[in-house]
């Protein structure tokens, strides 16, 4: 099998995952997915007015993965998601928490923090001479 052929197979299978997973739940079963897993996140600071872009890393996102109280989640592959962020008061710590079936919920450990729109925001970088 040739590595395209091998990469639509995998893609099929999940999406049939998926579907049997959603008519199990129309139906009351329970259906197992896997947990996923998030390494990093950035940025980790935005306006309090939300509409930030918070770009996700890490692996095992399905089509049907969220970022729980976000204003949305787009999938773009198996390790990479983005996230709109809602409107907090500034200074606000905001955990990201995820979601892979709308039920189970897991705290990432990252927390996004908001700043205030007429807030000054210095970022340093430390580079060696």
């Amino acid at each position: 099998m040739s590595v395209i052929t091998t990469l639509i197979s995998l893609a099929m299978a999940q999406h049939l995952h998926i579907m049997v997973c959603m008519i199990m739940h129309y139906l009351s079963c329970q259906c197992y997915i896997a947990p996923a897993v998030v390494d990093n996140a950035i940025p980790l600071l935005g306006r309090s007015i939300g509409g930030t872009v918070i770009t996700l890393y890490g692996s095992g996102f399905t089509s049907s993965f969220q970022c729980v109280d976000f204003t949305s989640t787009s999938v773009i592959s198996s390790s990479h998601a983005t996230c709109l962020s809602p409107s907090q008061p500034a200074s606000t710590s905001y955990a990201i928490t995820i979601t892979q079936n709308n039920v189970d919920k897991a705290d990432t450990g990252l927390r996004f923090l908001y700043y205030g729109t007429c807030d000054r925001v210095v970022m340093a970088h430390t580079h060696k001479i």
